[in-house]
């Protein structure tokens, strides 16, 4: 997997939640695959790292507009095997999606007033902070790229490549280093780049 994480340094640190990948099923009918999740919805559109079996260790499907799990080649080229699992250069790509419990909320504070909060029970991250036009709050969701680092899921691809990418990695208990990236995989300092110290678990 290429991803520019040289540019931090610090203990690689676990960082322990409770998690897996997309609670639900997989469901067949006449038209093929897709998968329910336990709230009622379906992916559609997207790519979803799946615990089918439980073992805490997930694959990545593509599933089309229609909701039905693509199979052979997704959208864009990226090859998949007999059961719509992608592979790269024949090896399915897999990511273990189970971590012990230890707290809920953690909120990370850097110097010029930004301010990020991770939501462990849901994966996402919110994003306080001062912009030229004014303050902002955003919010997105995340995915492990590896041990002690996190992504925006909204511009990365399944394995981390393309769209431009922001990368939030633990350093040690008490910090994270987030890293914005452009497109083609510049640094980019203009939006949250730099060292949060964290402020408090809630």
């Amino acid at each position: 997997m290429k991803k520019l994480l040289g540019v931090f340094v610090g203990t690689a640190v676990v960082v322990s939640m409770s998690m897996t990948a997309f609670a639900g099923q997989w469901v067949s009918d006449g038209n093929g695959w897709w998968y329910a999740n336990d709230d009622g919805t379906w992916p559609a559109s997207t790519w979803e790292w799946i615990d089918g079996n439980g073992d805490g260790i997930a694959e990545c499907y593509y599933f089309l507009d229609s909701g039905y799990m693509a199979t052979g080649t997704a959208p864009g080229g990226d090859q998949l095997n007999e059961d719509g699992a992608l592979t790269i250069e024949g090896v399915v790509q897999t990511r273990q999606m189970t971590y012990s419990a230890e707290e809920t909320d953690s909120t990370y504070q850097a110097d010029d007033e930004q301010i990020v909060i991770f939501h462990w029970s849901t994966m996402t991250v919110e994003i306080l902070g001062y912009s030229e036009e004014g303050w902002y709050d955003l919010t997105h969701d995340l995915y492990w790229v590896e041990e002690n680092t996190l992504a925006r899921k909204d511009n990365v691809n399944p394995i981390g490549q393309s769209l431009g990418w922001t990368d939030f990695s633990f350093c040690d208990d008490d910090t994270v280093e987030v890293v914005t990236y452009s497109s083609d995989g510049s640094h980019s300092g203009s939006f949250l780049d730099g060292t949060f110290n964290k402020i408090n678990n809630r």
